[in-house]
């Protein structure tokens, strides 16, 4: 990456997982200079996924429950939404 870009915690975690797993994909991503572009494909492709199946877990709330009820529905809505975007955008196999 010639010019540092920001990235978000998907796009951090993508870039570690090609390093560990994936190191030949990475270095043609860096030869190719598509590295960077990928990254933040990624990071926005899960930051979108992620707050859809946030919002579509927390639909249970009903307005009525207790504070501790609350916390642990959203507690639950941001669990399974960060688990199913790191499992199917994240830690995707690379396309070849």
């Amino acid at each position: 990456m010639a010019e540092q870009v920001e990235l978000g915690r998907f796009g951090k975690k993508h870039l570690a997982f090609l390093r560990e797993h994936h190191p030949k994909e990475l270095k043609r991503l860096q030869s190719a200079g598509e590295l960077d572009e990928r990254l933040l494909q990624v990071d926005s492709e899960a930051e979108d996924e992620y707050a859809r199946i946030y919002q579509q877990e927390k639909v249970d709330l009903t307005g009525d429950e207790t504070y501790l009820d609350r916390e642990a529905v959203l507690r639950r809505a941001s669990m399974m939404a960060d688990s199913e975007v790191m499992r199917s955008i994240v830690l995707a196999r690379p396309e070849a």
